[in-house]
């Protein structure tokens, strides 16, 4: 047996079964593409609020350099407005969800406490009737 070789594992492309070299895809275009279609899908599965946070940023970026200007036309203050009002409703947006998820696990904790609460008093009734079923004796 030749030791001096090395055994390398058949490698091919998982879009098209092309065999490769080195890597899980070939170098065609269009495996290429759906290898960055795939990477751009799990960056928005991964962050779902990265979009509405660019936007906010570049919304904040573009009112701060209209507020910025000192003579402003009717379109410039338009436009203002306009990005203003897009701001405000992104903002509710965004905080109407945080409400939502807040509101839900305020009611898992408001349930929990009440369950624990009414075991309690179950209990608490077992001690005090087997109390008085000890002192009638």
């Amino acid at each position: 047996m030749n030791m001096d070789k090395q055994w390398n594992p058949t490698i091919y492309c998982r879009y098209c079964s092309t065999k490769t070299e080195l890597f899980e895809v070939c170098e065609q275009k269009e495996c290429l593409e759906k290898m960055n279609w795939e990477i751009e899908d799990k960056k928005n599965k991964d962050n779902p609020n990265k979009e509405d946070n660019l936007t906010q940023q570049q919304l904040q970026t573009e009112i701060t350099n209209l507020e910025n200007k000192p003579n402003k036309t009717q379109e410039e203050q338009a436009l203002l407005d306009s990005k203003q009002k897009e701001l405000g409703e992104l903002l509710k947006r965004q905080s109407d969800s945080n409400a939502n998820t807040a509101k839900h696990s305020d009611k898992i904790g408001l349930y929990v406490g009440c369950g624990m609460v009414g075991i309690i008093l179950v209990l608490i009734i077992f001690i005090m009737a087997r109390i008085r079923k000890k002192n009638r004796k």
